[in-house]
């Protein structure tokens, strides 16, 4: 059928779709309530051929958490008896194998389920920072490998070691929200890369006065930073204009990335910071 890849009760468009719904509304609501909305916001946003993957793969989620109701067990169970969504796949040697796949997922619903447990985001639900702080970060290249770069000379990379690096929030960019639970978003912030890079960081008067490369994207995660020995050392109004340059996905400050030659890189390639490095 349309929107399958393959005949696994998540293996078409409306199980992935949803997937992050879920998580969301059963994260966050108590299990009943949050299949309501599911409910709502499937009748309303999905056509009805979408119903029975929803069905079949919310009772899965749900089992797999140890979070299955009654209600939505005996709703999957009575589709499957009516071979709901069946007959979607006219090909005979899928739909075999699409029955054999409900007839499993008939017994793990009649099975006891497995000790509950939270339903966890992968998302970054709380900013990182204010808008406006200045964020010094502390570059550290000693014992770690240089992979050669036409824009980073060998010796300026490890000649940083130690120094520190500026960035000023700008604000937070919504990745992904929820529609059935709006308050969560996934953010990742954007930062203004400064033109600085030195062993004592700068006064408030400087700061504000320096040149701003670019727009990068960080990392959602605070663990990142305290990698770097992040500190806010100052706030400011944005200075950041259309104009200037984007370094799409190359400053992102990554948690558990131990190499930061992205990042050196920039600064050796669009600012004046480095260029007596050498």
């Amino acid at each position: 059928p349309m929107g399958a890849w393959s005949v696994s009760i998540t293996g078409n468009d409306t199980a992935a779709d949803l997937r992050y719904e879920y998580e969301a509304a059963f994260s966050h609501l108590p299990p009943e309530e949050a299949v309501e909305r599911l409910d709502a916001y499937v009748r309303r946003e999905m056509d009805g051929d979408s119903w029975p993957d929803y069905v079949y793969s919310l009772a899965l989620f749900l089992w797999r958490y140890g979070l299955l109701t009654e209600n939505v067990r005996i709703r999957a169970l009575d589709l499957i008896g009516q071979e709901g969504g069946l007959e979607l796949y006219t090909d005979a040697p899928q739909r075999r194998k699409r029955e054999k796949v409900l007839a499993d997922l008939q017994e793990r619903l009649c099975s006891p389920q497995p000790p509950s447990r939270p339903v966890r985001l992968r998302m970054h639900q709380k900013p990182v920072f204010q808008a406006g702080d200045v964020v010094a970060l502390q570059i550290s290249t000693a014992g770690k490998p240089y992979y050669p770069d036409p824009h980073l000379p060998k010796a300026a990379f490890y000649k940083v070691d130690g120094s520190w690096m500026l960035v000023q929030k700008i604000r937070d960019q919504i990745s992904w929200q929820s529609r059935v639970v709006p308050e969560v978003r996934d953010l990742w912030p954007e930062f203004a890369l400064l033109d600085f890079c030195g062993k004592n960081l700068p006064g408030i008067e400087e700061i504000a006065s320096l040149p701003v490369l670019g727009v990068v994207t960080g990392d959602g995660r605070m663990s990142a930073y305290r990698r770097w020995n992040a500190k806010v050392i100052g706030r400011g109004t944005g200075r950041v204009s259309p104009e200037d340059r984007c370094f799409p996905g190359v400053f992102f400050m990554r948690d558990g990335i131990g190499n930061c030659q992205k990042e050196v890189a920039c600064l050796y390639r669009w600012g004046t910071c480095l260029k007596n490095l050498q």
